[in-house]
């Protein structure tokens, strides 16, 4: 559980570099409001222009917020699923329905491997770093595997693998049980 809360305020510290971003945005509306409101010159344009400078910002903000929101829901929900792919696991691999943000609760866990759909076609295979601030992996693909597209299938003897990176971290495949069968033998090298 240690592990897993050090991760999670490493995501959270590179995820709110974003809210950074939505900060000085409104350092930046505030201070053009502050500008317009000092040039008003009588008591009556200061209140309209505090009145208009609301109005006309007050959509960006909503928009922003309503975002965070969003954003928080969604990653609340993919931390619930992988959690219970986690609970179903096979063989030190995890199945996951659809790539979503897994590694707060995968690093610190024991598998070695995720599975899931490519957004472009077949399924990927991922090894589990180490740490959150590593790419060293807990089981990095065998070194012959590294870089190839073409004898990839060839080299592994396991029909449908369409590439390994050149650091052995991500496996592409056409079909899921050509990454599972990947992720086994990987094991064992």
């Amino acid at each position: 559980m240690g592990d897993e809360i050090t991760i999670r305020k490493s995501i959270c510290h590179r995820r709110f570099k974003l809210t950074d971003i939505f900060c000085l945005g409104l350092k930046v509306l505030i201070a053009k409001f502050i500008w317009k409101f000092r040039t008003a010159a009588s008591d009556k344009q200061r209140e309209r222009s505090f009145d208009n400078y609301f109005i006309s910002h007050n959509y960006v903000i909503k928009y922003i917020l309503e975002n965070e929101i969003k954003n928080m829901n969604s990653t609340e929900h993919a931390e619930k699923t992988v959690r219970d792919c986690l609970d179903k696991q096979q063989a030190g691999i995890v199945m996951l329905p659809q790539g979503m943000p897994w590694k707060a609760i995968l690093i610190p866990s024991e598998v070695l491997f995720v599975v899931y759909p490519s957004p472009r076609g077949g399924y990927n295979a991922q090894a589990i770093p180490k740490a959150i601030d590593t790419q060293e992996c807990k089981k990095p693909f065998p070194e012959k595997w590294r870089g190839e597209r073409d004898k990839l299938s060839e080299l592994a003897d396991i029909p449908g693998l369409t590439f390994c990176h050149v650091h052995g971290y991500l496996l592409g495949a056409e079909m899921r049980e050509a990454a599972v069968e990947a992720c086994i033998k990987a094991m064992k090298y």
